[in-house]
């Protein structure tokens, strides 16, 4: 393998990891019902570590009641889980230690605070009394168990997530220096998308 060769398999694994990624805030958020917007992936984002890409949800959803909030809480959550233990998936199968890792310590730190966030405010709303030892406790029990729950829709959706991750960094590496931008109306009409959303 001469170095041109191994450069395109360097960008072509990076752009892979990338495309799950957003794949999975992507369709975790379709699941749990939010309204997605532009994908992209190969975006100069992150200049000093390479391309970089990105999922937009639009997060608006009326909230009248404390069940709603908490639903909400939920979803948030775990739309923010999906992206690095979608990315961190080998043959389309969750690594759940390197996902792990990444989410506290890599590329998913971002996520992780969103999901911190969310979590606190379910805590403060399903445990309002808990004292600051309690709370710290709290919060752990309720990221383990969104942790467990993301683990199972994204497992299910693996393989779908794997086969469209290839066929867009195909689409991508045909035009190596443009960024693959879709809309949320073209992505909807990628045939795997809407075989399963219909």
């Amino acid at each position: 393998m001469n170095f041109e060769d191994e450069e395109r398999e360097r960008e072509t694994d990076l752009l892979m990891h990338l495309a799950r990624h957003e794949l999975g805030h992507h369709v975790m958020a379709r699941i749990v019902g939010f309204k997605v917007g532009d994908f992209n992936i190969g975006q100069d984002t992150l200049q000093i570590y390479g391309p970089g890409g990105s999922s937009s949800t639009n997060m608006m959803r009326p909230l009248r009641t404390k069940e709603e909030i908490v639903t909400y809480s939920r979803d948030r959550c775990k739309v923010a889980l999906a992206g690095v233990l979608a990315g961190e998936m080998e043959d389309a199968v969750i690594v759940e230690a390197q996902s792990e890792n990444k989410l506290e310590h890599g590329g998913g730190q971002d996520d992780y605070t969103k999901a911190i966030e969310n979590i606190q405010l379910l805590r403060n709303i399903l445990y309002p009394d808990s004292d600051i030892d309690q709370a710290t406790k709290e919060v752990h029990v309720l990221l383990k168990e969104l942790w467990m729950e993301t683990i199972q829709i994204i497992s299910a959706e693996g393989l779908m997530i794997e086969q469209l991750a290839t066929e867009l960094v195909e689409r991508k590496m045909k035009t190596p220096k443009k960024a693959l931008i879709l809309t949320a109306e073209e992505m909807a009409e990628l045939p795997l998308l809407k075989e399963r959303f219909g």
